[in-house]
């Protein structure tokens, strides 16, 4: 999961931040379609590395594989540091594999 402290405030607009964290933060409590609906909107706001990989672990519990597969990839396109696209691809690997969630 991404922490709140990892999402950076200057590689988005402030909206699309605030619809992020918020999104985060619905993650974290357990909330999958308010999760879901603010990340969303971030991403339409802009394809940040963060705003994608967030989608992704979303829709991974969700249980929408080639969603998050495409958003996953979303995130890989739109850069990231080494360690967060290390993250970005194992994440790939286990949608890939018969056990993957």
């Amino acid at each position: 999961m991404l922490p709140l402290s990892r999402l950076r405030r200057s590689d988005m607009p402030p909206e699309a931040w605030v619809r992020s964290d918020l999104a985060a933060s619905y993650f974290t409590s357990g909330d999958l379609d308010a999760a879901l609906e603010n990340a969303e909107r971030s991403v339409a706001l802009t394809a940040s590395f963060d705003g994608q990989k967030l989608l992704g672990q979303i829709l991974q519990q969700l249980g929408r594989k080639n969603e998050a597969r495409a958003a996953l990839e979303g995130a890989l396109d739109a850069g990231g540091d080494p360690e967060g696209r290390r993250f970005v691809e194992a994440m790939i690997r286990s949608l890939s594999s018969p056990t993957g969630s």
